[in-house]
């Protein structure tokens, strides 16, 4: 089967189980800031926690996550995130291989297990497993070789932890995107995200 076949058959379970998942639940026991199914949306920048050296990140980091979150009555959420990450060149982390610029598409499944503690506040481990469609790498000339174009698809590894207060969410990722070096020159990031849950 090919990276989109397998990619097509993974994200159709995901998404049977995210749609089961939530007609099953119920609102009992929710908080007064929880739903049955949420919606996050998050900015995200290079991590102050991780440190930008965490696999050798390619420059600045610049991201969004459009994120659906689904409560259940067992102790694992069901969570689905797209993300849209951005990477340049810095000072600390100049061009690497002729690499100008890259971006990259990734559609995640994770599970999480809440924590709640008093005052309104959770911190969530996670995990996840999905795919990148589109990583995308932008190279400029050298000596013997024009500027160019590299497009590759890849398979996405996170794991983060989320520390939430109410509607505002602090969340660090670990990611790797793998089968795409080529166009990204190292998949691995830690991008440090804000963002509202709803």
């Amino acid at each position: 089967m090919t990276h989109r076949g397998s990619a097509a058959a993974m994200f159709s379970v995901a998404a049977l189980l995210a749609t089961r998942s939530a007609s099953a639940q119920s609102t009992e026991g929710l908080g007064r800031y929880e739903r049955p199914v949420q919606v996050q949306l998050s900015v995200a920048t290079s991590s102050v926690l991780v440190g930008s050296r965490y696999g050798d990140q390619m420059g600045t980091l610049r991201a969004i996550d459009i994120a659906t979150h689904f409560h259940s009555d067992g102790p694992m959420l069901m969570r689905l995130d797209a993300w849209a990450i951005n990477r340049r060149p810095s000072a600390d982390n100049p061009r690497r291989d002729g690499l100008t610029q890259s971006l990259a598409l990734a559609i995640v499944a994770s599970g999480e297990f809440q924590i709640v503690l008093p005052y309104g506040i959770s911190i969530t481990p996670e995990v996840g497993y999905g795919c990148a469609p589109r990583a995308r790498g932008d190279f400029e000339a050298t000596q013997g070789r024009s500027s160019s174009t590299r497009t590759k698809i890849g398979w996405v590894h996170t794991a983060g932890v989320a520390l939430r207060w109410r509607h505002f969410v602090i969340e660090q990722h670990l990611m790797e995107i793998v089968d795409a070096d080529s166009a990204l020159i190292n998949g691995r990031s830690a991008p440090l995200s804000f963002g509202l849950r709803f």
